[in-house]
């Protein structure tokens, strides 16, 4: 007879065993790692102490650089200036002894252009110690006259400067003018009133000065090369002709057609020899004389 064993009891599994609360987890070892010994050792050493030496040259021509004293500036070449002197221009800029390679161009510039006659100006160092700057003006218009006081204007009506600035270098650009006098002579001439006290870098009103402009060459071809022309704020543009009569001819609007009345009239007078004191042409719908 078979005998039948008695099944085994089955073991129960351990649990896998867990790290108690207080137990920290296993950390990872990570070896250092070193430069390599030998050769390439030597050559990682002697890349650092050549980067070091070449910032140290530097920094040493650097300095030299600055502190040379032939880099520090000997000469201030100033051009394209006829209205403003270069001995003014130097004057006003503290350059000398100063170290070329400190030299900030556009600061320089702007000190420069804030002379209302300087458009714009251009600085330049040239090694070894010379400062170039070249200089674009504005270009004056007219002469306006306030009493024994006479400005230079421009087309935009900005006062520029004094009228006995030297207007030699603008000679060839300018028309002819009319009751001009002196260094001015080819600039037209406004008579103003004192009262209006303008003063450099302010505005005079911009259609007298486009008037005067207008107005100078057509006085030319009557002759009339010694007339004056003056400005009054409440009644505009008047030319005293000769000394022997005025013509008022207001304000800049329908300039063209007040000139060509003015013309008619001029010419009449001239051939019927008739005398006149006044001739008004500031209404073209009744211009008179008298």
């Amino acid at each position: 007879m078979r005998q039948l064993s008695a099944p085994t009891a089955r073991q129960p599994r351990r649990a896998a065993a867990r790290p108690s609360e207080g137990a920290r987890p296993k950390e990872k070892q990570y070896r250092a790692v070193h430069p390599q010994s030998g050769p390439s050792r030597a050559l990682w050493l002697g890349g650092k102490l050549a980067a070091l030496a070449v910032l140290g040259l530097s920094i040493a021509l650097l300095r030299w650089l600055l502190i040379a004293p032939q880099f520090q500036i000997a000469t201030v070449l100033i051009s394209g200036n006829d209205l403003v002197p270069a001995d003014e221009v130097a004057a006003d800029l503290p350059l000398a002894g100063t170290n070329l390679f400190t030299i900030r161009g556009r600061r320089v510039a702007k000190s420069i252009e804030r002379d209302p006659a300087v458009a714009q100006a251009l600085v330049r160092p040239r090694l070894p110690n010379m400062l170039s700057i070249e200089i674009e003006e504005r270009q004056p218009v007219v002469i306006w006259e306030e009493g024994d006081t006479r400005w230079l204007v421009d087309d935009d009506g900005r006062v520029l400067g004094s009228g006995d600035r030297p207007l030699d270098g603008l000679q060839e650009q300018l028309p002819s003018a009319v009751g001009s006098r002196d260094r001015s002579a080819t600039l037209p001439v406004v008579a103003a009133p004192p009262e209006l006290a303008i003063a450099p870098g302010q505005q005079v009103d911009v259609g007298v000065v486009r008037m005067a402009r207008a107005v100078t060459p057509r006085l030319a071809e009557l002759g009339l090369d010694a007339a004056r022309l003056e400005y009054d704020p409440a009644r505009g543009m008047a030319i005293i002709a000769d000394g022997a009569y005025r013509v008022e001819l207001g304000f800049g609007d329908q300039l063209d057609a007040r000139l060509e009345a003015f013309e008619t009239i001029f010419r009449y007078l001239q051939q019927s020899h008739t005398p006149v004191q006044l001739i008004d042409v500031r209404f073209l719908e009744r211009p008179y004389f008298r």
